[in-house]
Order: structure tokens, then sequence, then C-alpha cells
């Protein structure tokens, strides 16, 4: 079985290099949790659909630095927005996650969030508050 970290970077592969859902599928658990500053997801089905809404305008993800304690794995990391007006956005992120069997069962990113509401009002229908 491979380690928190190995399981994060295939994780991470799969979004954000390949902008996969499928292979991102696989690798998250069925009642794995997304907590953010803007948007949350409670289970595999609200995540999948949330990556595939923003999968699309991804640009890139640039590692700045990974911690590794048991089954938690801290990126912080430069994360690439493509804007719905066409301009792009950069918001540094710190992403907490927790790998239970093989898969993420937990995810938590922290980020000023300001930018990206501004940039993502309109799609996200008023829910800037959640």
């Amino acid at each position: 079985m491979k380690n928190a970290l190995e399981v994060v970077n295939l994780f991470y592969e799969a979004t954000n290099i390949k902008r996969d859902v499928k292979a991102t599928a696989e690798l998250v658990a069925a009642d794995m949790a997304f907590v953010g500053p803007v948007v949350q997801a409670a289970g595999a089905r609200e995540y999948l659909a949330l990556l595939e809404m923003f999968l699309p305008t991804h640009v890139e993800t640039r590692i700045r630095k990974q911690f590794e304690a048991g089954d938690d794995v801290c990126s912080i990391y430069d994360l690439v927005q493509r804007t719905p007006t066409g301009g792009q956005i950069t918001l540094v992120v710190a992403d907490w996650i927790r790998v239970v069997n093989g898969k993420v069962a937990e995810q938590r990113i922290y980020y000023d969030p300001r930018e990206f509401v501004k940039a993502y009002a309109a799609q996200l229908g008023g829910a800037a508050g959640v």
C-alpha cells in the first residue's frame, strides 16, 4: 500500500496534470469530505461534481512545500485558474489531506477567498458565504 504522500501526489497528478475526473474518482473515498473557504462537498459524488466544474479552468499547480505526518499531508502551492472573463488568478493555498486505506478521505483547503469569489461570483450563484 502506498504511503499518504504517494497517494496525495497521485491525486494531484490526476486533478492537476491529467485533469481526469475518473482517475480522481479512484483515489477518493466514497464518504470523502471537502472543506474550503467558499465551497464544501460531502461525499465523492459532490466532490467530483465540483471538480467537473472547476477543472476546465485549471491552468497550473506549483507545489511550494509538502509535509507528511502519518496519514496527513499538508501541501502549500500556487493554484493558477482561468477566470470566466478570460483572465487568470493565482491563489496561494494550504491544502491538508487525510488519507485512509489508500484513499483521500478528507481535504481542507485554506486561502484568501476574496479574489476567487470576485472572479467566480456568477458561477457560485451567491454561494460566497457558504
